[in-house]
């Protein structure tokens, strides 16, 4: 994990597919026995090629202006890098990036090369030195105290783990069949990406499928204030994870900078209690400390009064707040009002103010997130509530009109959902739950019992992609098809 350094971090990383496809990471055959790839597909190399070509060739040259473009800039043309460039560039940075690099042999065997019998036979795997290795091949800094630093996650007492436990499992497709060392690796998941939120929300794309995911728009502010970091000296006994594989020297450098802390500390005691003496004894500036305090007060009271400023009541309608403000929905600035909802929704939602005067509930050039079923049937029942944005059953065609999004989005999204219902009728499952009733967990237990009803990848070997397969697609399967995935189920 780099947590200072979220675009390269693997942890980061994982966090963000595992979350946009949570149905990759917990599918299981009916009998109950798991068949299941983390990446699946037949042509992943080509896939990886493909993604990598484009970046190169996006990023070599020179740009309109005759300037060289990033990698040009950094020396790198085409046909320098290549698939095993990675492999490559990571295991010399490794072994010779400094002069306090990991064990050689704890670099042979994470990258499964032969030591030879002999060696082979008398070196054997030890975590530390292993662990020591994957901490810098991730990007860590050895050289400073920071490489110390633990990964993200959730500061909590054992109440608060459980009932982020307890999330985990209503939220994830098949859930309750998570086996507990999953579940372990999930919670340390989530706190990534818990604790890059601010991060992610104001750099990924609009249209990135991690935006309607509920693991990412969905989880309640107190669980994601709860994800941090800590370093060595500040770690509290029984919750902060110990972190291993640290190499001599940064023990070493870790309690220098302790003791540095508690003299900085012990420095700060004294002189705040040679103040308060002077200050009890009025010797000093006592007058200019209570001149201060009238200042601060003043402040506050000033903050305090065009807060309450700021509330307004719209046409004269009790509970409906004018808040003046930017969205981050869709990476478009609209300003926007907050409406307690008539319907009973579980949030109060924003409705956006348009160039032309209008309102509307979507903000001008909107863009939908990509989204796969799971991700539609919650975003249609339960509507975005990080956004407050309502559930999108309630959109009305006109409110799509002026967005970046197609005419017959609010069309299309609404055949799905009646196939979604009539399958779930098939089931006996109940759809017809008022507004707010519907949950995040009811959504994912609705596509949990549906879900074989569109279904439409034959293959057995593990390696369909029909997870990751985008809501559209699925229709469009099911018109190809004229039907169900198995006509049998229909009866």
């Amino acid at each position: 994990s780099t947590p200072d350094c979220p675009a390269t971090c693997p942890v980061l990383a994982m966090a963000h597919y595992i979350f946009s496809f949570p149905g990759t990471f917990s599918g299981l055959e009916e009998d109950g026995a798991e068949k299941m790839r983390l990446f699946p597909g037949t042509r992943q190399y080509d896939r990886f090629m493909y993604c990598l070509h484009e970046i190169i060739d996006k990023y070599t040259g020179l740009d309109d202006e005759g300037m060289p473009k990033l990698l040009t800039n950094m020396g790198i043309e085409k046909g320098d890098l290549g698939s095993h460039s990675a492999r490559k560039g990571a295991c010399s940075f490794v072994a010779s990036g400094s002069t306090a690099s990991p064990p050689i042999v704890a670099i042979c065997l994470r990258a499964c090369w032969s030591l030879g019998p002999v060696k082979e036979r008398y070196l054997h795997y030890e975590a530390g030195g292993d662990q020591y290795c994957g901490q810098v091949v991730s990007g860590r800094n050895m050289l400073t105290v920071e490489f110390a630093k633990t990964p993200p996650y959730f500061h909590a007492d054992e109440y608060e783990k459980r009932r982020i436990a307890s999330l985990i499992r209503s939220y994830m497709t098949n859930g309750d069949k998570l086996p507990a060392t999953r579940l372990h690796l999930l919670q340390f998941l989530l706190a990534s990406l818990c604790y890059h939120h601010e991060t992610l929300n104001s750099t990924l794309h609009p249209k990135n499928q991690l935006r309607s995911s509920v693991f990412f728009n969905s989880i309640p502010p107190e669980i994601v204030k709860l994800a941090e970091v800590r370093l060595p000296w500040n770690k509290v006994s029984g919750i902060t994870p110990n972190v291993t594989g640290q190499p001599t020297h940064i023990s070493i450098m870790v309690s220098m900078v302790s003791l540095e802390k508690k003299i900085d500390e012990q420095s700060d005691r004294i002189i705040k209690s040679f103040t308060e003496q002077l200050d009890q004894r009025h010797i000093g500036s006592q007058s200019y400390l209570e001149g201060n305090r009238i200042i601060e007060t003043i402040n506050e009271k000033f903050a305090t009064l065009l807060a309450h400023s700021r509330s307004l009541t719209l046409g004269g309608q009790a509970g409906v707040e004018a808040a003046c403000g930017n969205t981050s929905a869709g990476g478009n600035d609209n300003s926007f009002v907050e409406v307690e909802s008539g319907r009973n929704l579980p949030f109060r939602f924003r409705l956006f103010l348009r160039a032309d005067g209008s309102f509307s509930r979507l903000p001008e050039k909107y863009v939908m997130p990509t989204m796969g079923l799971a991700g539609l049937i919650t975003s249609w029942h339960c509507g975005d509530p990080k956004e407050k944005i309502v559930p999108f059953k309630l959109l009305k065609p006109h409110e799509i009109k002026g967005t970046g999004m197609k005419k017959s989005a609010c069309s299309d999204m609404k055949k799905m959902m009646d196939l979604v219902h009539e399958a779930a009728g098939i089931e006996g499952i109940r759809v017809d739950w008022r507004m707010n009733e519907w949950t995040v967990p009811l959504t994912v237990r609705l596509f949990e019992c549906v879900s074989k009803y569109f279904d439409y990848d034959k293959s057995t070997d593990g390696r369909g992609r029909k997870a990751q397969l985008a809501w559209k697609t699925v229709l469009n399967h099911y018109y190809k098809h004229k039907g169900f995935a198995n006509a049998d189920l229909e009866l």
